[in-house]
């Protein structure tokens, strides 16, 4: 199967690149190894998740939504694509082939157990941050084979802020640098709780958003577990080096006995598991090589969408990006204008 794009994942940025290569009637495919668009959203998320929404051309749509919104809307606002939705794939490999100038992709459909080949001028890897589980390998314990899904180990250096913050934050980020809202947020942070480091608890050099932008790691967001702390109801531990059945054994030398022990590690990016020729676009940790706002595009005509590490809002920065690319690139060779969005 050839097309002009083919897109890894769909999921919000994945949908978002769709979306615009539809309004600019850009042949598409998008390969999803689920059975539904963003399964991160519908299977894994918690209930009372909001998401903020950018799909462009629409009109009445609210700022953010609750999870059982979100998903019943993306199902409505996908029905009006021009895209060529082929669910349960599983991509196995893909890779650049010079002679031809194009992406060659392998992919699995599950449904059938079939092996299928897609050809595509222009890659997308919309496959974003957290595409798949991160599960920590520790000394003593062997995880897939006890069957853990989900994981808890203790952090590193964090920022705590409350929901409030966040918001407080996200809107001073309109008329302020960083530099500056980071500076008002630690501030706030040292109001409202202190000394934390004599709990354990170590504040990251950068400040909260710079943080988030550089390294892709969001805050902790406090919903009481500061004052649970403080009170001494949870105790603070370093990293864990090793588990030897109920014994754990930390970085600063105490061993702990303990009933139960979950990994809430969270996720990660999985492109480097698909994309043979990652290094044209990514690093070994499947983030991008090129640093932002020029993150999206690699070299050869391949591009990701939504691992730019900083949230929703980029991944439709990133989107749009692409798409402008595509078209310019498609219509230079007709030598006329092209459309942009």
């Amino acid at each position: 199967m050839e097309s002009v794009v083919v897109i890894v994942g769909a999921g919000p940025s994945g949908l978002e690149t769709a979306s615009f290569l539809s309004y600019l009637s850009i042949p598409h495919i998008i390969l999803e190894r689920e059975i539904s668009s963003s399964s991160l959203w519908r299977k894994r998320a918690y209930d009372d998740l909001q998401y903020n929404l950018i799909l462009p051309y629409l009109s009445g749509i609210p700022d953010s939504m609750p999870r059982n919104e979100f998903y019943v809307y993306l199902d409505a606002h996908v029905s009006t694509f021009s895209t060529d939705f082929r669910y349960g794939r599983v991509v196995e490999s893909s890779c650049y082939e010079a002679t031809e100038g194009k992406w060659r992709l392998e992919a699995l459909n599950i449904l059938s157990q079939q092996k299928e080949v897609y050809v595509a001028e222009f890659l997308v890897a919309a496959t974003e941050e957290n595409s798949r589980g991160f599960i920590p390998r520790l000394p003593g314990y062997d995880l897939a084979n006890s069957g853990a899904h989900t994981a808890v180990v203790v952090r590193n250096p964090v920022h705590v802020l409350t929901k409030e913050m966040v918001s407080f934050g996200t809107s001073l980020l309109k008329c302020l640098s960083i530099t500056r809202v980071d500076s008002i947020m630690n501030s706030l942070q040292n109001l409202f709780y202190g000394d934390l480091p004599k709990y354990g608890i170590v504040r990251p050099i950068k400040g909260p958003f710079a943080h988030k932008l550089e390294n892709g790691k969001n805050p902790v967001i406090d919903v009481g577990t500061i004052s649970k702390i403080r009170a001494g109801d949870i105790k603070v531990y370093p990293e864990i080096v090793n588990i030897n059945g109920s014994d754990v054994e930390f970085a600063n030398g105490v061993h702990k006995v303990f009933d139960v022990i979950v990994f809430a590690t969270g996720y990660q990016s999985g492109i480097t598991e698909c994309l043979e020729d990652y290094q044209y676009l990514v690093r070994e940790d499947g983030l991008p090589k090129n640093d932002y706002p020029n993150h999206w595009k690699g070299e050869h005509g391949v591009y990701c969408a939504g691992i730019s590490r900083s949230g929703p809002t980029n991944g439709s920065e990133d989107a749009r990006a692409i798409v402008n690319d595509i078209s310019k690139v498609i219509r230079g060779r007709k030598k006329v204008d092209p459309p942009t969005l």
